[in-house]
């Protein structure tokens, strides 16, 4: 690791943002690079100057392959101050299509930190897909973004919560089972 290149990388991709933007916004397009899942802990990039990104691996690797709950507490302290500015997000990650858990532990952690102009993708392959889950109706978020995800961290059920107006998100990144009503999909909910 070097911490000097990694700084003037971070600077140099911020300025070529700069860049993209005034050129693309004379065509009247949007700048929405991949940012991958934004979890090296190590990378100083300040994204905050995109119209949007697309954020793949969002929540987890896919097909059942989970984030340590330290990495998925990362990324989502680095989504948080993009979806509370407004940016145009597309959360993408590649579930294995039969496990409702991993699919439900992505939706979850999306509507975590969903913004205004924030959507999700549970890619499965070339063929468009429909989950029953995108169905749920849960109206408008009640609690707002918070500055960190520690903010939506709920001490009595040990796991991450977001108010909603029909319904609340109960979020477990960890291994260790949470039991609670109503408190299901993901890794270590039962």
């Amino acid at each position: 690791v070097d911490p000097t290149f990694e700084s003037a990388w971070a600077a140099r991709e911020h300025a070529f943002t700069d860049y993209m933007k005034t050129t693309l916004a004379s065509g009247g397009w949007k700048w929405l690079p991949n940012l991958g899942a934004m979890i090296t802990s190590r990378d100083p990039s300040d994204w905050s100057n995109v119209d949007g990104a697309m954020i793949e691996g969002f929540a987890e690797w896919g097909g059942g392959s989970y984030f340590d709950t330290s990495d998925w507490v990362l990324q989502m302290n680095r989504i948080l101050p993009l979806s509370s500015a407004g940016k145009i997000l597309i959360a993408q990650t590649y579930p294995n299509e039969a496990d409702v858990g991993e699919r439900m532990f992505v939706l979850g952690s999306y509507l975590l930190v969903k913004g205004s102009r924030f959507y999700v993708n549970l890619d499965t392959g070339l063929d468009p897909e429909w989950f029953p889950e995108y169905a749920i109706f849960l109206g408008r978020a009640v609690d707002p973004l918070p500055a960190t995800i520690a903010g939506l961290y709920d001490e009595t059920r040990s796991v991450y919560t977001r108010r909603y107006l029909h319904g609340r998100v109960y979020v477990n990144p960890g291994t260790t089972s949470r039991t609670g009503k109503p408190c299901w999909g993901g890794r270590g909910a039962r």
